[in-house]
């Protein structure tokens, strides 16, 4: 099957993203995805019992996941994993990585797919602890 024929079929058999009804929860998960993207931890809750966090490196470990299983399983048909490792350190600033990244990454959304999936178990109870605490906070008068 050809990369096109391939991506369509993977395309037209995705299925249908899970949303939650919040739309405060999908705001809490779209903020705090494009934080891990840059490579910061995202952390929640102002107690010690509540905090919580998902740190850079377990996103960055995830995606490290994601592109062996796309290695293991054929996706990379033009070695760019390697093409793209060798420009970089001979070609260095001259060379823009981004076509051979994207082509390893598969779909333009993985990146992001992968930072909400390690936020989405822990959006509603964030989301219920930032609620909490602005209540007490306008309780308290500060």
């Amino acid at each position: 099957m050809n990369a096109f024929a391939k991506a369509q079929f993977e395309y037209d058999n995705r299925l249908p993203v899970e949303h939650d009804e919040d739309p405060a929860v999908t705001e809490w998960i779209n903020c705090n995805a494009s934080r891990l993207m840059d490579g910061e931890t995202v952390t929640w809750g102002y107690r010690k019992s509540d905090k919580g966090q998902v740190k850079a490196d377990e996103f960055y470990t995830a995606v490290q996941e994601h592109l062996t299983s796309r290695q293991i399983d054929g996706e990379d048909q033009r070695d760019a994993f390697a093409r793209l490792v060798v420009a970089n350190l001979v070609w260095g600033h001259r060379m823009d990585g981004r076509e051979q990244a994207q082509y390893l990454m598969g779909p333009k959304s993985a990146l992001k797919d992968i930072a909400v999936s390690l936020l989405q178990p822990h959006a509603a109870r964030a989301v219920a602890l930032d609620a909490e605490y602005m209540r007490q906070s306008e309780e308290c008068g500060f």
